[in-house]
């Protein structure tokens, strides 16, 4: 008989059931991202691409403006779940199929896709809902385009928007200001605030995630992470056509991942942006000073894991014949599993980067360069978390963590 093979990949994050407050941001938040699908000319001049802010209950909290990373947009902060490439579930295993055949099953067989956490349940873990229904007042926007300087001067605008829009919330006592990051927000933040033309008088947070302030080696890493994928398959007891199908499996989920770091400053250009003691983060340090009455927190992942790649394989009972009456059918019964040889990734990869390393980075920044400079920033507080990348965009904990920060005196 012949067989044909299939490979399941399940590419995760973090599944959360916990008991969530209604949401207020979802539908204003649409509304912003049908705004960004509008002609340029039919857009408001003086409206960020993609904003959105909702006022809070409670106009004498911090008013919070968040900054995504690269390659993001509002959505991280809003809709997470339109980054798909990593809305599946890697703490589970995918569950066991049962279907009825007139055929038997035999041997590795599996049609079909992995099963998404459902999008439902991710976006409802939204930063922008969670913030608001503490109370807060919060906004965001999307960066124009990838270069830093095109997302600074959008930084800009709408940083000025919003300490506009939130001074008439009380016109006698505006609430102060947070800034809160994600990946390379933080620094968009730091040239913000670096900048004398910036009016600081009411910030009092500066909150970065997974940020990377001293640069990421997975810049100078993709084409080496790829052939560390190849090498890894090697050893792997597959037939050949199989490890074929596997790498192109593995490779392209790993391809939005170095996606985020491989950035050129501009075309041509291979003196990329997050480059470790690059140009970019030379000049954020350059004249850089910690703000008084700010108070700085960083957060930086451990968890470099990302997904699984399955196989999917039928119980001996798939071939055996069932009767109902005079009609024969068969049981399939598929059960998933894991290639541990291969699986889970970036776990079983040779740390050739510290930033895939368990326990060390989250798949694209280590914990350590998440925190700001020493030199600069005395008196930083760093914590870390046990997220990778992009979990940290509908994490519970963490957002209840950075509810603890505003709320201290």
């Amino acid at each position: 008989m012949t067989l044909i093979f299939r490979i399941y990949v399940v590419l995760g994050v973090l599944t959360l059931a916990v008991p969530l407050q209604p949401a207020v941001a979802s539908s204003y938040c649409d509304q912003a991202r049908s705004q960004m699908r509008k002609p340029q000319a039919a857009r408001d001049a003086a409206e960020p691409t993609g904003w959105c802010l909702v006022r809070g209950k409670d106009p004498a909290k911090p008013a919070i403006l968040l900054f995504h990373g690269l390659h993001q947009g509002e959505w991280s902060w809003t809709k997470p779940s339109l980054h798909d490439q990593y809305i599946y579930d890697y703490k589970q295993h995918p569950k066991v199929r049962h279907e009825t055949k007139e055929s038997p099953g035999v041997g590795i067989f599996k049609i079909g896709k992995s099963e998404k956490l459902a999008t439902t349940s991710v976006d409802a873990l939204n930063w922008v809902d969670f913030l608001a229904n503490q109370g807060h007042t919060v906004a965001t926007w999307t960066q124009d385009g990838p270069q830093f300087e095109r997302a600074y001067q959008s930084a800009k605008s709408a940083y000025a928007k919003f300490l506009q829009e939130t001074a008439g919330q009380k016109s006698s006592a505006p609430p102060p200001v947070a800034l809160v990051a994600h990946s390379r927000g933080g620094l968009v933040i730091r040239r913000l605030l670096k900048d004398p033309e910036t009016d600081v008088r009411r910030v009092r947070w500066v909150i970065t995630i997974h940020s990377p302030h001293h640069g990421s080696e997975m810049v100078r890493a993709p084409s080496q992470l790829f052939a560390e994928i190849t090498d890894l398959l090697g050893p792997v007891p597959l037939p050949k056509k199989l490890k074929n199908e596997l790498h192109a499996l593995a490779v392209e989920a790993a391809r939005p991942l170095t996606k985020f770091v491989t950035e050129n400053t501009k075309s041509g250009d291979e003196s990329r942006e997050l480059m470790p003691d690059g140009p970019l983060l030379r000049s954020l340090e350059a004249g850089e000073k910690e703000l008084p009455g700010v108070k700085y927190y960083t957060f930086g992942g451990t968890n470099p894991r990302y997904y699984r790649l399955y196989t999917w394989m039928f119980t001996p009972g798939s071939a055996t014949p069932q009767f109902r009456g005079a009609d024969k059918y068969f049981k399939w019964e598929i059960r998933p599993v894991e290639i541990e040889q291969f699986s889970p990734m970036f776990d079983k990869l040779r740390d050739f980067v510290h930033e895939i390393k368990p326990g060390y980075g989250d798949g694209l920044v280590t914990a350590e360069r998440a925190r700001l400079p020493k030199k600069i920033f005395p008196n930083a507080v760093h914590e870390t978390t046990k997220l990778n990348h992009a979990e940290v965009l509908w994490d519970l904990d963490l957002q209840r963590r950075v509810i603890g920060i505003l709320s201290r005196p």
